[in-house]
């Protein structure tokens, strides 16, 4: 199952406030309603497909519950409270100011305290996961270039087939990191299959 990253940013809803509780357990651990719907989209609520959408994010919770248990039996990562800030201002800056940010979080019963928690675990997560699969990731120069040649050029021509291929050493730093990202999320896959086999989850929803 594939563990996106994408889902640790924090989504502001629109939607009406209801009643919290309990969506899964793991290792005894709960996630709660108001974290899953943290992450759903500011349309989810008009989406037929919500239910699917709240299951997938709801998988991707308990991914993250995973790797934070892990963070915890290491002891070996810390987030500081000037990382948090950063990480809290440039998300204030979708909202144009933190005093706006903070009405709005005020407006759907949350507050500033519960958000830099949730900032607090995403940036522990994408340490663990910068550590644990990436620090150590190269990529030789002939697999960019069987890349460049073989699937990414396949696809380039498919979205832009009146653009000119760009030359290879324009484009080889950019297909070096996606290599990398896409050998950093198998491995996180599997580390991930592992560690659900052995955990105990309990969906309640």
């Amino acid at each position: 199952m594939r563990f996106s990253l994408i889902l640790l940013i924090f989504v502001l809803l629109p939607q009406q406030q209801v009643a919290d509780r309990v969506v899964a357990i793991v290792n005894d651990e709960p996630i709660m309603l108001s974290e899953l719907r943290q992450t759903l989209p500011e349309q989810a609520a008009a989406e037929e497909d919500l239910p699917q959408l709240m299951r997938t994010n709801l998988e991707a919770l308990i991914n993250q519950a995973l790797i934070l248990a892990e963070i915890q039996r290491l002891k070996i990562f810390t987030v500081s409270e000037s990382e948090v800030d950063t990480a809290l201002g440039t998300l204030a800056e979708r909202f144009g100011s933190l005093s706006e940010m903070e009405r709005e979080l005020g407006s759907r019963g949350m507050t500033l305290a519960g958000l830099r928690e949730s900032l607090r675990k995403r940036l522990l997560v994408l340490k663990f996961v910068d550590y644990r699969f990436r620090r150590y990731n190269e990529v030789a120069e002939d697999e960019i270039r069987e890349f460049y040649e073989g699937d990414w050029s396949a696809q380039f021509r498919a979205q832009y087939p009146e653009e000119p291929l760009p030359p290879f050493e324009e484009v080889k730093g950019q297909l070096e990191q996606l290599l990398i990202e896409r050998d950093v999320n198998n491995r996180l896959d599997v580390w991930l299959q592992s560690a659900r086999a052995e955990a105990r989850i309990i969906i309640t929803i």
